[in-house]
């Protein structure tokens, strides 16, 4: 088999075949030769070669010798791994490099054939010294503790060394407020984030605290116990819409006690010496109580200020900032001077031309630590944007490889109800784990086998394809928008507002202010298309110990996007529709909304299932108002 033909991901930065074999069969045994590592690495070892039908030994009693070789000029990542007809040689400078060195052995031993492995040459390292994923839990959906740890199973198995999950609001509980949460509140807790942080360090993974703490504190700052923090406490107005406050107020010695006091909760429970503080979006900063100051000196001092004393507190816990880039670039002119030099800035952006080649040079020229953040691109979507993620992820490796980006982290953001099925998300952590190791090889069929053979376990090679191909029902359409897809809309903003329905049907909530429909046509090509997926994803046969699980996941969202098709092509055709035709898609949605529950139950914390199903539930209620039934 020659190199080319091997589905090895991330893919090797240089690897050669010689076509030769080493020779595994007939009841093979190795024996192992290996300084004193972590267990974790060993565990792998025999779950490695007893998946190949191969005894392993620590002893000299293997037919064939597996040689760890300690080179400390090796950077810490990287590692040699060397197959030959007489044996396996591995040479690494630290346990992460051999983990990942027995990984991609792992990978070549399940591609022998007929017991035969091809005698290979491999040299790698990583592009990047930071490879991370972050999953955003505070809107809607929080993983259980079980869930959480398969995710971190599948990102080191694919070599992502950094995870982290996005804490606004109250996914966690803060023992410093147990007050102000709701006694049934089901949300990740103390011991099980200590648990977790232990989980990660296991597998080479940095659990890294990640924690807004001056925009996005709507769900603290809406209620009554702190509203007075907020720097515009009767709300304020965001393209035309009335919404609830969502900033700190920074010249308000209380809006700092209470991030110091979240921070003292959360940040000694995580063994990183890192910590994401957030800081994006302050929307009203300048707008209400910071006004007259703003003024005086500026907005970018007001906001730097509050900031650098939270850099202070977090520096008592031995912990370096994070922070994202929106508000940095903003200020930075004004502030350069005084910006301090330890913080790293996450550069986020989630379209294939968000990256350029002057922003990347704005951070490298300043000395500034940063990372490129692109997207998944699933959220507002339910199954993605697959075309535009690759592109994006793509344009972030490339970019931040040429100026010297230190990490990438790739966003999984939950806006829209965090309604993404998990096995879409996985698929595209493999495509962010893939271009964050090796920039410069192309490796899209790759990804789909990897996918196939290793993660979700596919005799048929169906699933792969299907759920990156599901990803692109967007395209479908002539037009698209740039953070949803035009079905979503029709299923989450649009909804039935305008179906000329009797007074009484009014739902504030989702009161219908896009207008931009698709034409009947547009709709029912994508519906078109998302049936042949469905015929596709039968046809699949996943042997994974929770395929039946994955392709439930699948099917549910294909369903729910044809709901979708099926509601825009009624709305946009602007002809009269029956009561029957109505009562149909009410008994759909029931049912979709019924089985997403089921699924959310089986992976997710009770909390957050009710806000993500609202959308659901109000379009049930509203088709059984047109037909007068509740």
């Amino acid at each position: 088999m020659t190199a080319e033909g091997l589905i090895l991901l991330p893919y090797p930065k240089k690897i050669n075949t010689d076509g030769k074999f080493l020779d595994l069969s007939g009841g093979a045994s190795v024996s192992i030769s290996m300084e004193k590592f972590p267990e974790i690495i060993f565990d792998l070892l025999e779950n490695v070669f007893t998946e190949a039908k191969i005894s392993l030994f620590r002893k000299e009693d293997g037919k064939i010798k597996l040689v760890f070789h300690h080179k400390e000029t090796l950077p810490e990542e990287a590692y040699e791994l060397l197959i030959k007809q007489d044996g396996i040689i591995i040479t690494y400078s630290s346990d992460k490099g051999a983990y990942y060195a027995v990984l991609t052995l792992g990978q070549l031993l399940k591609q022998n054939e007929e017991g035969r492995v091809a005698c290979t040459e491999i040299y790698d390292e990583p592009d990047f010294s930071a490879r991370g994923i972050m999953l955003d839990v505070s809107r809607n959906r929080i993983p259980t503790l079980f869930t959480l740890k398969k995710i971190v199973d599948v990102i080191s198995l694919l070599k992502i060394n950094q995870f982290q999950l996005y804490f606004e609001g109250k996914p966690f509980l803060y023992p410093s407020f147990s007050e102000y949460y709701d006694e049934n509140s089901d949300i990740l807790t103390s011991e099980e984030i200590k648990e977790l942080d232990k989980y990660c360090k296991e597998r080479f993974v940095e659990f890294v605290p990640n924690q807004n703490c001056f925009g996005h504190m709507s769900e603290w700052l809406y209620s009554d116990a702190f509203r007075r923090l907020s720097e515009c406490p009767e709300g304020f107005f965001f393209y035309g819409t009335h919404m609830p406050p969502s900033t700190l107020n920074p010249l308000l010695s209380e809006s700092f006690d209470f991030v110091s006091a979240q921070f003292a909760d959360l940040l000694p429970l995580f063994s990183s010496d890192k910590v994401n503080i957030g800081g994006d979006e302050p929307f009203e900063l300048g707008m209400g109580a910071s006004k007259a100051e703003c003024e005086r000196v500026g907005k970018g001092k007001v906001y730097l200020d509050f900031m650098k004393r939270v850099f202070a507190e977090i520096g008592k816990y031995g912990k370096s900032p994070m922070m994202w880039g929106d508000v940095f670039k903003e200020y930075y002119a004004e502030c350069k001077d005084i910006f301090p030099k330890n913080v790293t800035v996450l550069e986020w952006g989630y379209t294939a031309d968000s990256f350029t080649d002057k922003v990347c040079e704005l951070y490298k020229s300043a000395g500034i630590k940063y990372y490129l953040c692109p997207g998944t691109s699933l959220w507002n979507t339910v199954t993605g944007k697959t075309d535009n993620m690759l592109a994006n992820i793509k344009s972030a490796a490339r970019l931040g490889k040429k100026h010297g980006a230190e990490g990438i982290l790739l966003t999984d953001w939950g806006d829209g109800g965090s309604c993404q099925p998990l096995i879409c998300s996985l698929a595209v952590y493999a495509v962010g784990a893939a271009y964050s190791w090796n920039g410069e090889a192309e490796q899209d069929e790759r990804i789909v086998g990897y996918l196939n053979r290793f993660l979700f376990g596919d005799d048929t090679e169906t699933i792969g394809r299907l759920i990156f191909d599901l990803g692109n029902y967007y395209k479908c359409a002539d037009k698209d928008d740039d953070n949803a897809t035009k079905v979503f809309k029709a299923l989450h903003v649009q909804q039935t507002d305008c179906m000329n329905v009797f007074e009484g049907n009014y739902e504030p909530l989702f009161f219908n202010r896009d207008f931009n429909y698709l034409k009947a046509e547009e709709y029912e090509r994508t519906k078109s298309y998302l049936l042949t997926l469905k015929l596709r994803l039968e046809r699949a046969r996943l042997h994974s110990s929770e395929s039946k699980l994955w392709k439930r996941e699948l099917d549910w969202a294909i369903g729910y996007l044809i709901h979708g098709c099926k509601l825009g092509e009624l709305k946009a055709s602007g002809r009269q529709f029956s009561s029957a035709e109505i009562q149909t898609l009410k008994s759909e949605i029931t049912k979709l909304n019924k089985e997403y529950k089921a699924l959310w139950k089986l992976k997710n914390k009770r909390t957050g299932l009710r806000e993500s199903t609202l959308r659901m539930e109000a379009l049930r209620r509203k088709y059984a108002a047109i037909c007068g039934k509740k």
